[in-house]
C-alpha cells in the first residue's frame, strides 16, 4: 500500500477521525491523547471489525516520519497486541540502522527505533521471539560500534552484552535498564542520543 492509499484507506481514516472527538488543542504538543482515544475505540468494536482495523494498522508503520508509526506502537502497547508489535519490528529491520550525517535533526529511522525501544521497554510480559531477535541484533550492532570506538575497553563491551541479554529476556520489561543502556551508551557514530530527550522532542 503506497502513501496515498494509506491516507485514503477508509478504515484508517475512520480510526484517525477519532482524534477529532478530542478538544481542539488536546494533541497540539503530545499525541498521546489521540493514541488513547484510538485504542479505546478499537476496544469497543466487535471481534470481526476489530480484526479488520488491526490488520490495516501496520500500513501506518511505513510513515516513519509521521505520528502514524508511533500510533501503531502506542496502540500495540495499550492493547497488548503482539502482532502489531512484531509488525513494528519488521518495519524497523526494513528501515535499518545507519551512520548519522551531520545536522541538527535526528533522521526518521532513528526516531522510529527509539519509539520502538520505548514500546518494548514498557511491554508487560514476554514480547516474543521476534522482539528478542530484534533486541539481540541491536545488541551486536551496538557492541561492534563500542569495540571500534574503544578497542581496549573490553569490560564496557562485556557490561553492554550482559545488559542487553537481560533486556532480551526480562519479563516484565518495564523499567529494565538494558534498554536504557543501549539508548545511552553506544558510540556517537550510530546512536548519539539520550532517549528521553529525543522522544520528548518528537512528540
Amino acid at each position: 500500500m503506497d502513501r496515498a492509499s494509506r491516507v485514503t484507506n477508509p478504515t484508517l481514516q475512520q480510526l484517525e477521525a477519532r482524534i477529532a472527538t478530542l478538544p481542539a488543542d488536546a494533541t497540539k504538543h503530545d499525541m498521546e491523547a489521540g493514541f488513547e482515544v484510538m485504542a479505546q475505540w478499537i476496544q469497543t468494536l466487535d471481534r470481526s471489525r476489530r480484526a479488520e482495523v488491526l490488520s490495516e494498522l501496520p500500513a501506518w508503520l511505513r510513515d516513519a516520519d509521521s505520528w502514524h508509526s508511533r500510533a501503531v506502537m502506542a496502540i500495540a502497547l495499550k492493547l497488548r497486541d503482539r502482532q502489531l508489535l512484531e509488525a513494528a519490528v519488521r518495519e524497523a529491520k526494513t528501515l535499518g540502522v545507519h551512520d548519522l550525517a551531520g545536522g541538527k535533526e535526528y533522521p526518521p529511522w532513528l526516531i522510529y527505533h527509539l519509539y520502538l525501544l520505548f514500546t518494548i521497554s514498557h511491554w508487560q510480559g514476554d514480547p516474543g521471539s521476534v522482539v528478542r531477535e530484534y533486541m539481540s541484533g541491536l545488541r551486536w550492532g551496538v557492541c561492534d560500534e563500542l569495540l571500534a570506538a574503544s578497542p581496549g575497553d573490553s569490560d564496557l563491551v562485556h557490561r553492554m552484552l550482559v545488559g542487553s541479554d537481560r533486556a532480551a529476556e526480562a519479563v516484565p520489561y518495564r523499567g529494565f535498564d538494558g534498554v536504557e543502556k543501549m539508548a545511552r551508551c553506544s558510540s556517537s557514530a550510530v546512536w548519539p542520543f539520550a532517549s528521553s530527550r529525543v522522544l520528548r522532542a518528537h512528540t
